[in-house]
């Protein structure tokens, strides 16, 4: 249940403020040529931001309304979809394997 974990995120954070709110999404997406592939493609993607005290926004999933965003001034479920998709992890992940597929 999302608003359970939320709930349980702030209540488990109460004490902590500005910097030490601090964190992070991390995605990690591989490609491979075959299933004994030596080197396959690796990309990673990361997206900062800091856990807010109260829930933001209506859209999104899970930490969404708690993830702030300093790159857009508002948590991830205040962001347009296409937003989202472009600067979350996922998003930064999927980017660099289609670049780096590009360059093979």
């Amino acid at each position: 249940d999302d608003q359970a974990n939320n709930q349980k995120l702030i209540e488990s954070l109460a004490a902590i403020q500005g910097a030490d709110r601090s964190a992070r999404f991390v995605s990690l997406m591989v490609y491979l040529r075959h299933p004994d592939d030596p080197t396959p493609i690796v990309a990673e993607g990361a997206w900062r931001g800091r856990i807010l005290e109260a829930p933001q926004g209506d859209s999104g999933f899970g930490y969404d309304p708690l993830f702030y965003v300093p790159e857009t001034a508002c948590s991830a479920a205040e962001l347009a979809p296409e937003i989202k998709n472009a600067i979350s992890h996922r998003g930064r992940a999927a980017a660099l394997l289609l670049q780096r597929l590009h360059e093979c």
